[in-house]
């Protein structure tokens, strides 16, 4: 049961990715169809523009996180049993998370004395997490969430506002692995998909949605 839930979730995610693509590709023809009339080499240029930027703001983002190795968080804190399972990983992730800034040098001193030892390096671990990563990746999703609001709010074209919220989430999650060192499960991934697609359409349905029809004027005076 477990697998078809994978499965299910892995088929969901890749869906929703492609319907977003879909959508920001509809958005790109529509407007290149609006420049062609100034121009063929001006709509030429806008298509060759956008197809870097797809790269540099999509395709690079997915392929980063895609490419990042992946274990869970909960191994961290379970038994110590798994420790030599994990141990390779750990390595890897410990390594990862060295080359970031934000840890201090005694915390990379001591990742980088514990790398021989399976039990000691889950310990270091789990205590560069709890006590400095947390507080890091909460930074990256507040200000990553302050661009979403000011982008939509300035912005008045829904399309705009999808295209800012599917980027800058991608951006976010990108970020998020990168300072972690690692990247959640295929169906975890799959699941932010779903929600980066809720969150997108969202965003661009709300350009034509009438408040007062929501929230009729009443009189204060009766």
């Amino acid at each position: 049961m477990k697998k078809y839930g994978k499965v299910f979730w892995i088929t969901l995610g890749i869906g929703s990715f492609l319907f977003i693509v879909l959508l920001l590709l509809s958005s790109v023809l529509s407007l290149g169809e609006r420049l062609r009339a100034t121009g063929v080499w001006v709509e030429y240029a806008f298509y060759g523009l956008t197809a870097l930027l797809f790269i540099l703001l999509v395709v690079r983002p997915v392929v980063i996180v895609l490419f990042s190795p992946t274990f869970s968080m909960d191994s961290l804190f379970t038994e110590e049993t798994n420790a030599r399972a994990n141990y390779h990983m750990y390595r890897r992730v410990a390594k990862n998370v060295m080359e970031e800034e934000y840890l201090s040098d005694i915390q990379k001193q001591d990742l980088t004395a514990s790398l021989g030892d399976p039990m000691a390096l889950k310990r270091q671990l789990s205590s560069v997490f709890d006590e400095t990563i947390k507080k890091e990746l909460n930074k990256i999703i507040v200000r990553h969430a302050e661009t979403v609001f000011l982008s939509t709010a300035i912005s008045q074209n829904g399309r705009l506002d999808l295209i800012a919220v599917v980027t800058i989430n991608l951006r976010l999650i990108k970020e998020l692995v990168v300072k972690c060192g690692f990247r959640p499960s295929y169906t975890s991934l799959a699941k932010l998909s779903v929600n980066v697609m809720t969150a997108a359409v969202v965003a661009e349905s709300l350009e034509g949605l009438d408040f007062n029809q929501l929230f009729p004027n009443q009189s204060l005076n009766r």
